[in-house]
């Protein structure tokens, strides 16, 4: 009995024991290590877009059940794209490559290979939309009217881009008079005007905070040169005449230039420069009558593209390009030529405009000699050059077999397509900028 006793209470104090280690196990046990991340995988691996193009990218977490999943994205060029921190988007900024990274975990990242090419801007007038319009990569895009007006023709007249904003200069109609118009991002801006019954904006340049349009509002009588800033009607230093126009505006650090022209008391019209409101010479030569259509600044030289009739009225004239007022030689093969556009490049100087030979032609300048633009038609004009890297851009219009005027844009003396719309596909471009 003793015996059984004992070995009951051995059992008993054995189990006690056992529960006593198995609940101290128990409370003993660390918890669970979170499951950590071990890789990012970011898709698409890699990516194409033109400036100003915006895509979201996705991020996939390894293991699925990763404890923490928080991604902080970044980019190794903003100057070329920018990536929202949060969310993945990308926004393409200018030409160049970046890589776009999601990070994990504080370590843990993939990314992206993106490539960002170029996008070409056209601004001009199309048929289809009976008004402005907008080409980027070669895709029409329409431009808004304010609702005061019952718009019947408008047309684009500059385009310039900057960081990611676009903006054009033109008109639009309504149905008695031209009104000067600014767009940004295809919405109109304001424009103060000055009592006058019409007017139009023929040249937009941004620096900085500062928006400027260069054109002309009517009097009543005359057009006359107007430049605004942010909307506002600045001075433009008048020497004695009865009209004046200004067609380009370029903005060189605190200085203003803006090209165009004033008439002379014997009804003629004269090439103006304005530098920071106050005209500036312009050597003439043998001309009755000249006017300037374009200005670029670059190294502390002022170049300015135009014309001289040196005959008269509407033959002989003389495409000219003027380096600091002085008058610059270009080819030309015809008895009627016009200069009006220049870029500089380096120490290439690139003028556009047009010639008649037989019938109008398209032509473009380097350097004052010819250079070739494709043909497709039976005449032309080439209105805005504008350089990119070692690319060429033209832009301008061309007269099919039909005599419809067609919107074209050459790219290194090769046409590049343009969306045109409507029954007759009637275009125009009037300014290329390449961003």
């Amino acid at each position: 009995m003793n015996n059984f006793r004992k070995t009951m209470t051995g059992l008993l104090i054995t189990a006690a024991i056992s529960a006593a280690m198995i609940s101290c196990s128990k409370k003993d046990d660390p918890a669970p290590e979170p499951i950590a991340v071990t890789g990012v995988t970011v898709s698409p691996a890699t990516l194409t877009l033109f400036s100003g193009d915006k895509q979201t990218l996705a991020a996939e977490i390894t293991p699925a059940d990763a404890a923490d999943k928080t991604i902080a994205w970044s980019s190794s060029n903003a100057a070329v794209a920018t990536v929202n921190a949060q969310t993945g988007e990308v926004t393409a900024v200018s030409a160049g490559t970046a890589s776009i990274t999601a990070t994990a975990a504080g370590s843990i990242a993939g990314s992206c290979a993106l490539t960002v090419n170029s996008s070409v801007y056209v601004a001009g007038y199309d048929s289809g939309v009976n008004g402005a319009c907008l080409w980027k990569n070669g895709a029409i895009q329409t431009l808004a009217y304010t609702d005061a007006y019952v718009v019947t023709h408008g047309e684009a007249r500059s385009v310039f881009v900057s960081g990611s904003d676009v903006y054009a200069a033109g008109y639009d109609n309504d149905g008695t008079k031209n009104v000067a118009r600014l767009w940004k991002n295809g919405e109109v801006q304001n424009l103060g005007m000055t009592a006058g019954i019409a007017s139009q904006a023929n040249s937009v340049y941004v620096s900085g905070s500062d928006v400027y349009v260069a054109g002309f509002g009517n009097d009543g009588a005359n057009n006359v040169a107007r430049l605004w800033k942010n909307g506002e009607v600045q001075n433009l230093g008048m020497t004695t005449g009865i009209a004046s126009e200004a067609n380009s505006v370029f903005v060189s650090g605190s200085d203003v230039y803006v090209a165009g022209y004033g008439r002379n008391a014997g009804a003629n019209n004269v090439a103006r420069l304005w530098k920071n409101g106050e005209v500036q010479n312009l050597e003439m030569t043998t001309g009755i009558a000249s006017e300037a259509h374009s200005v670029f600044v670059s190294g502390g030289d002022v170049y300015v593209a135009g014309e001289e009739t040196v005959g008269p009225y509407a033959t002989n004239t003389t495409a000219r390009l003027w380096i600091n007022g002085v008058v610059q030689t270009l080819e030309q093969t015809g008895d009627i030529a016009t200069a009006h556009s220049v870029y500089v490049s380096g120490n290439d100087v690139y003028v556009a405009g047009y010639e008649r030979t037989n019938n109008w032609q398209a032509r473009l300048w380097k350097n004052g000699r010819i250079q070739d633009l494709q043909k497709n038609g039976i005449g032309g004009f080439a209105r805005s050059v504008f350089v990119s890297g070692s690319d060429v851009y033209v832009a301008g219009m061309e007269r099919d077999g039909n005599a419809t005027n067609l919107a074209r844009l050459w790219k290194n003396g090769a046409q590049r397509p343009l969306e045109l719309t409507g029954t007759y596909k009637y275009s125009q471009a009037y300014s290329v900028f390449v961003k």
